[in-house]
């Protein structure tokens, strides 16, 4: 039986940008203001709660293992969100 591991970046704000379309060679603060958008942060939580979201629920818990990387300090309500929801185990 295979073991799977899911990764999935969500608004994730590295300390490099590593070259990324949306925020490129910017400074760490551009990038923050981009990636942290309110606008942007709700379209992403639509599409990760409707389209993501069940479908990592749905794996086998016996051969799947996700992780959802995001930003460690995401703006208000968005951390408030994030430190009480997900936990599919």
């Amino acid at each position: 039986m295979s073991q799977v591991f899911g990764l999935v970046r969500f608004s994730c704000l590295p300390a490099e940008s590593a070259g990324f379309a949306l925020t490129g060679a910017r400074r760490f603060d551009e990038r923050r203001r981009i990636v942290h958008d309110s606008g942007r942060l709700r379209q992403r939580t639509r599409l990760f709660e409707a389209i993501r979201l069940p479908s990592l629920a749905a794996q086998p818990e016996d051969r799947f293992t996700g992780l959802v990387l995001t930003s460690d300090k995401p703006p208000k309500p968005f951390a408030d969100r994030q430190n009480s929801s997900i936990a599919l185990s």
